[in-house]
């Protein structure tokens, strides 16, 4: 049975990026586990991706290993995998239009990514978390820490299933790319957020398309 990252663990990896991952990119100089970490409300800081696509997402170029290893390479703490979900159960790997498509195929790319999170993740040296990003015209919703992808088409069925789940499954909304909804908020989840929505904490979590500079 697959298993799920402690919640703990989770929890803090999402909640240091969010806060602390942008000005370690700006920066150019990624943090180590061992010593001179930044603080912030008391904890050490980490820094990583929470939104990562690879070939496995058709609209990416490479495969997921090569994303963790060069993850590692750069001296990340963790690494979130969310591919598209309407490409999950497709075998094709990499993007025909960015012409990365390989011969290689993978029909169980949802067992994949959790078997190479198994695989990577070093506790005390770096996470690496699976995750997919639910993909619809009104907005992307990424998931980390599920069994399993669901992804209703309506948006409050969706958020009935979420708050269903066990406490270590987290949803993080991305804000909105440039090239999506003029780079704002679809009026449906506006409303929802601006109403207190489903009864859920939000997680805003920086989103670019795959190209975007």
């Amino acid at each position: 049975m697959p298993r799920r990252m402690p919640r703990a663990l989770t929890l803090f990896c999402l909640w240091s990026a969010i806060a602390l991952v942008q000005p370690a990119i700006a920066s150019g100089h990624p943090a180590t586990w061992a010593t001179d970490r930044p603080h912030f409300l008391g904890y050490n800081a980490y820094f990583g991706e929470l939104h990562q696509h690879t070939g496995y997402s058709l609209d990416g170029c490479g495969l997921p290993e090569q994303a963790i290893t060069g993850a590692k390479g750069r001296g990340n703490d963790f690494l979130a995998l969310t591919e598209h979900d309407i490409y999950i159960n497709r075998p094709e790997i990499g993007s025909v239009e960015k012409g990365c498509r390989i011969s290689q195929t993978d029909p169980h790319k949802w067992q994949t990514l959790q078997e190479l999170a198994d695989r990577y993740t070093v506790d005390g040296s770096f996470v690496v978390l699976r995750g997919y990003e639910r993909t619809r015209d009104w907005g992307h919703l990424n998931v980390f820490n599920s069994v399993s992808v669901v992804s209703p088409l309506d948006l409050d069925e969706f958020y009935s299933w979420l708050a269903g789940q066990p406490a270590d499954v987290i949803g993080a909304m991305p804000p909105p790319a440039r090239k999506m909804f003029g780079g704002g908020w679809p009026p449906l989840l506006r409303t929802r957020l601006a109403q207190g929505g489903w009864g859920q904490g939000v997680l805003a979590v920086t989103h670019r398309t795959n190209g975007d500079g």
